[in-house]
């Protein structure tokens, strides 16, 4: 099965102010078994890989493969390959 996330418009209100910008990365993700495929295109941020890792190890997730590509100046497209630990603490979010 396949999962697809889009860009998505992120709106915060802290009180004082609205605003909106365009945050949240283009993430597919396909499921085969106990492993998954995950593709995201994102924008060019400083420990983006690491932000990556700790959500997966968070969500149970064994990285087996991984590759991160710059395209064009301020975007990354990262490929991650990962297994699932433990099938019983799994979950779709």
């Amino acid at each position: 099965s396949t999962i697809l996330m889009k860009k998505t418009l992120l709106c915060m209100n802290d009180g004082a102010t609205l605003g909106c910008v365009e945050e949240l990365p283009k993430v597919k993700v396909t499921v085969l078994e106990k492993e998954m495929l995950i593709e995201i295109h994102c924008e060019k941020q400083r420990q983006s890989m690491l932000k990556i890792i700790l959500l997966l190890n968070n969500l149970h997730l064994s990285i087996t493969s991984s590759s991160v590509l710059p395209f064009g100046t301020s975007t990354l497209k990262i490929t991650i390959i990962a297994q699932v630990q433990n099938i019983l603490f799994f979950k779709v979010i």
